[in-house]
């Protein structure tokens, strides 16, 4: 039994497009999909059909990831504070441009799910950690270790941290395929069942970045979230993680302000972007 692993899409369905294409062309079966299918890039419905696709050709089992979780608050009224700008500019524009289908399938998906599949070793699978979505667990760190000492089966499965691992501990693994949206890589994982177990392989894919970024600088969402989309684009013809370090930076000097209005927001992404040579 061959399964392909996809993590962390974010709305970016090009790079998902060649995942999928390679994972099938290697045999997958089956998916496993970890959350964080939509938000930072433009067109989540694109990505969302892809994977009703995906679907309906083979068997899939998903869980929950926080961005949709975000998404879902949004919806039942909890998120006033979004507006249309480089802070949350880019989850208000993928909750507007979600449809209800895809709505109602978030609003089923647990966070966790054990699967199970005939003459195969369980597996657990979950977004950040097995009871959070947000939860980190890095390789060799102490918390992944708990977390494995007090697992149900011998592999988990989680996405969450972009960052591609394989970490065995007392018999146990903890796998992440790393991330869908790489920087200028497509990132998914392919497992294949043995006799008691499975092996675990990362796979690391081009495509062509530089259209993408292209198609980025010219869409409605980089009218809506400007620094964040300037952020997406220099990662993509670049390869380095630009938006990570821009959030850290415009929110510093979000702090420092008192009460800062909407205007005044935009202003500090821009004076970060600039200070991080991303404008």
């Amino acid at each position: 039994m061959k399964l392909g692993v996809l993590s962390d899409i974010h709305s970016a369905w090009r790079p998902l497009e060649v995942c999928l294409k390679a994972l099938k062309a290697r045999g997958a079966e089956g998916f496993l999909l970890l959350g964080d299918y939509i938000s930072d890039c433009p067109e989540p419905e694109k990505t969302m059909d892809l994977l009703r696709e995906l679907m309906a050709e083979y068997p899939c089992f998903a869980v929950k990831g926080n961005r949709e979780e975000y998404v879902l608050d949004w919806r039942a009224g909890k998120c006033p504070d979004w507006f249309y700008g480089s802070g949350s500019g880019s989850l208000l524009y993928t909750a507007e441009n979600l449809s209800a289908a895809s709505y109602e399938w978030f609003e089923g998906l647990p966070i966790t799910r054990l699967v199970e599949l005939p003459g195969c070793a369980p597996l657990r699978i979950c977004h950040g950690g097995p009871g959070k979505t947000r939860q980190l667990l890095w390789a060799d760190s102490n918390e992944a270790r708990q977390v494995l000492e007090g697992l149900d089966t011998d592999y988990l499965l989680g996405g969450h941290c972009h960052k591609q691992v394989v970490f065995r501990w007392q018999g146990r693994t903890l796998f992440n395929p790393g991330a869908v949206r790489g920087f200028n890589t497509a990132q998914c994982g392919l497992l294949t069942s043995r006799e008691g177990g499975w092996d675990a392989e990362l796979l690391m894919l081009s495509y062509d970045a530089e259209r993408y970024a292209d198609e980025i600088a010219g869409s409605e969402f980089a009218k809506k979230a400007p620094m964040w989309a300037k952020a997406l684009e220099y990662e993509l013809r670049h390869g380095v993680d630009a938006l990570e370090a821009l959030v850290v930076k415009s929110w510093k000097h979000i702090r420092a302000l008192d009460h800062p209005n909407e205007d005044e927001q935009e202003q500090c992404w821009r004076q970060a972007a600039k200070e991080l040579g991303i404008i």
